[in-house]
């Protein structure tokens, strides 16, 4: 009886630390399918950009754990954005800027100046930069391409880059390498709209795609479900 009952214990015992060690086992598995941002989940349409820039440092959300990625980016955010992604070191040097709506106490000086003195950024003919304006896709394909060095100078522009580009605006040799490299792509009845302002996820989309063209020096790996046009 006594030799019944201590082995009885023993099993106890051991069944105990297997179902305590299974238990740590489990809550240690990481939990991937934890959203970067709570109002980013693994079906919206710019997941994977967004958390992939994320991950790499490249952008931030707010204090509520949000990333707000249907909401309309303007210029100073985009600036921030691209210099990050390209790599680029920003530090406020002492230097005048031509714009008289970036003062030197603004967050986003730093990235105007660096951008500026890069030769990259240029403001408007009354000698502003308009910050808090909101960016479109023709000047967020030229400021992506332009901070990550790809040169269009010698693409050949299609006669119909998509419906809506006009391929005798400045914008059309971006335009069209982003078509040509799957960085864009129209809605489903083949249209783009390059006038409406771009949200924080799209500019997203763009990014993350530039980095994988670089990366890999071949066109993105899309399926093209990507829509450009909307908000």
């Amino acid at each position: 009886m006594r030799q019944y009952h201590s082995i009885n214990m023993l099993f106890k015992r051991r069944l105990l630390a297997f179902v305590t060690l299974g238990l740590f086992i489990i809550s240690a598995v990481p939990n991937l399918a934890t959203a970067a941002f709570s109002d980013v989940p693994s079906t919206h349409i710019h997941a994977t950009a967004i958390n992939t820039l994320q991950e790499a440092g490249v952008i931030k959300g707010y204090s509520d754990g949000t990333f707000k990625p249907d909401v309309p980016v303007n210029r100073a955010e985009s600036l921030a954005i691209v210099l990050k992604a390209a790599g680029i070191t920003v530090e406020k040097t002492p230097s005048t800027l031509p714009f008289s709506d970036v003062p030197e106490n603004e967050w986003f000086f730093p990235m105007v100046q660096k951008g500026f003195l890069m030769e990259k950024v240029k403001g408007y003919a009354d000698k502003t930069f308009r910050p808090g304006a909101l960016i479109t896709l023709p000047e967020a394909l030229a400021l992506t391409l332009s901070f990550f060095n790809i040169s269009t100078a010698n693409i050949t522009i299609d006669p119909v880059i998509y419906s809506g580009f006009d391929n005798a605006q400045w914008y059309a040799p971006y335009a069209q390498y982003a078509k040509d490299n799957r960085i864009i792509a129209p809605s489903a009845d083949g249209t783009v709209r390059p006038e409406v302002a771009l949200t924080r996820g799209q500019l997203a989309e763009i990014i993350y795609r530039m980095r994988k063209v670089k990366e890999t020096n071949a066109p993105f790996d899309s399926k093209g479900n990507w829509i450009t046009s909307e908000n």
